[in-house]
């Protein structure tokens, strides 16, 4: 019975996990601090160049750390993820 209990909360868990992982941070909050700033843009510029899959810095998803990743972020500077529309990875 107890087993049984231990199996059940532990599939709530990961359920719960994979609801909350649905909705994300907006890809531009590199630092996820809640806030597009400075920060975000100097860790761009500090991976400028680089070619990388799935890296925080690379805010469209094309594989390459460059000026569009950085005019993108420039874009939200200064506002809070909060009055952002929440981003969906779907």
């Amino acid at each position: 019975m107890r087993k049984n209990l231990a199996v059940k909360l532990c599939i709530i868990g990961v359920l719960l996990i994979l609801i909350s992982c649905n909705k994300t941070r907006p890809p531009y909050d590199i630092d996820n601090d809640g806030y597009i700033g400075e920060s975000d843009l100097k860790l761009i510029t500090e991976s400028f160049g680089d070619t990388c899959i799935g890296c925080p810095e690379d805010v469209n998803n094309d594989s390459l750390i460059n000026s569009t990743d950085f005019r993108i972020v420039v874009g939200y500077f200064g506002k809070k993820t909060e009055d952002i529309e929440t981003y969906n990875n779907d």
